[in-house]
């Protein structure tokens, strides 16, 4: 699978996937008013339909899961900058920047304000 992405602007994330569960529309563009600066997106390793996005903007400070069809729901984070391990809403993070899955679903990120690189799955 070859995955890219590109942040257009604060609220809208463009992104080229080759996974044949992608095929019909490889280019998929997405305006979603709930993001708050997108930097990085990653595909979901165990599921070709889903794909996470790192959210550095101040309001977020998050990892966002969306779908194929646009549905969003936080993964990593409640927006609250800060540094807590855990999934959804129990963990915090501050300015969350790359990231990449692992063939075993594991997601890796640069937490960048918090100097570190962590895992959530």
């Amino acid at each position: 699978m070859t995955f890219t992405h590109t942040a257009l602007a604060t609220a809208v994330v463009l992104v080229h996937c080759t996974s044949a569960a992608w095929a019909p529309v490889p280019w998929m563009v997405w305006t979603v008013d709930a993001f708050d600066y997108p930097i990085a997106a990653a595909p979901d390793a165990t599921d070709p339909n889903n794909f996470y996005v790192t959210e550095k903007g101040t309001g977020n400070h998050q990892i966002t899961k969306m779908t194929i069809d646009g549905a969003t729901s936080a993964f990593v984070g409640a927006g609250i900058e800060g540094y807590a391990d855990g999934l959804g809403a129990s963990a915090s993070l501050a300015k969350p920047h790359g990231a990449v899955t692992a063939p075993d679903g594991t997601l890796y990120f640069a937490d960048r304000d918090n100097d570190a690189v962590r895992t959530a799955n």
